[in-house]
């Protein structure tokens, strides 16, 4: 049986990509940045594609590579959702968090009051864990498989 993925979700700079590396290397799983596969797709950066063909054409190239990394394949996926406008949370109203229900699913970092706010509302069940190495710690051991799983 396929596990899960792990989706690690925040705005630029939250250290999505540096905690997504350690949680999968520690897992022994994958690791799949999204910006890095919409930049393999287009052919061109993040910042050129919203430079040149607007954020229109970024969210339908996200949305593509959203679909591509969403089968169960126990992977470790980060997402960036949208950039942050300062203190102002507004910007996590445009995430749809709601594709997350059924999913583990860890708030993390100096915005996870927010984020976990949002995250009640869209219906997804999560944990709350401020500091990301706690997190990491917890994502160990809810994701490790017991020794049940392993047939022992």
């Amino acid at each position: 049986m396929l596990e899960r993925n792990i989706v690690l979700t925040g705005f630029m700079g939250s250290g999505k990509t540096s905690v997504g590396r350690e949680v999968a290397r520690r897992l022994g799983r994958s690791f799949v940045d999204l910006d890095d596969l919409i930049e393999q797709q287009a052919g061109k950066p993040v910042t050129e594609i919203f430079a040149r063909d607007g954020e229109e054409v970024f969210r339908a190239l996200e949305a593509e590579a959203c679909r591509k990394v969403s089968a169960p394949a126990g992977l470790v996926v980060a997402v960036n959702a949208h950039v942050a406008d300062g203190a102002d949370p507004a910007w996590l109203w445009d995430v749809p968090f709601e594709q997350l229900r059924g999913r583990r699913v860890i708030a993390t970092g100096e915005r996870c009051t927010d984020v976990a706010v949002r995250l009640r509302y869209a219906d997804v069940d999560h944990l709350q864990v401020r500091d990301w190495r706690d997190a990491l710690q917890r994502a160990q051991s809810v994701w490790s498989p017991s020794p049940l799983q392993n047939g022992r």
